[in-house]
């Protein structure tokens, strides 16, 4: 099980959008389960998460543009790094380049209990969604946790995803515009999942 895995699920384009740094973070806090509520796994499967901490960074700017970033494993979708210009670390930004019901990658395998993740994240296409999010407690590529913001529905969910389905945990509205970067920040101490969206 990994707790501190990590999608982008915005595609990526040449048009250049100014950066949002204002706006106030919306707070929502949620008690959850350790785990997604998944079948039981056999005895001696199921590894012991780790209560340590640790400190992680992906900007993406030394991995070659057109590949995956180093160490990722991509669940569903197409993922490149593509250089964009007005990324909030420039010159680079992984990117979702393909179609998929629910793209996600994972970044990182760390088992953790207390952590915080946050993200940037740009909304550029789609008629179904536009939408990015982090996904953590990650047991495998069909059970974890999702905190997700959609452009086309103005809204924030956090899901679980279980044996491949999605089912909604909580919702609510928020402003996510296309073509412009969003933050999203899932902090984790123990069953206590905090939200945050900001613009």
């Amino acid at each position: 099980m990994a707790t501190s895995m990590l999608i982008a699920g915005a595609a990526c384009s040449g048009q250049t959008q100014p950066v949002a740094t204002t706006g106030q973070p919306a707070l929502q806090s949620t008690a959850v389960p350790a785990e997604p509520a998944s079948p039981p796994p056999k005895p001696g499967e199921a590894a012991s998460p780790s209560s340590g901490s640790a400190t992680g960074n992906w900007n993406f700017d030394a991995d070659s543009a057109g590949s995956l970033p180093a160490g990722a494993q991509s669940f569903s979708g197409q993922w490149a790094v593509r250089a964009e210009p007005d990324a909030p670390s420039p010159p680079n930004a992984l990117c979702q380049t393909g179609q998929a019901d629910y793209p996600a990658i994972g970044l990182d395998s760390k088992q953790l209990t207390d952590f915080s993740l946050v993200m940037h994240f740009k909304p550029i296409s789609g008629k179904t969604d536009q939408a990015g999010g982090l996904i953590f407690r990650v047991q495998d590529k069909d059970n974890y946790y999702i905190l997700r913001a959609n452009a086309l529905e103005n809204n924030a969910i956090f899901f679980t995803y279980v044996s491949a389905g999605r089912s909604q945990l909580k919702a609510g509205d928020a402003r996510v515009t296309s073509g412009t970067w969003h933050e999203l920040r899932v902090e984790v101490r123990g069953q206590r999942v905090s939200r945050f969206r900001r613009r």
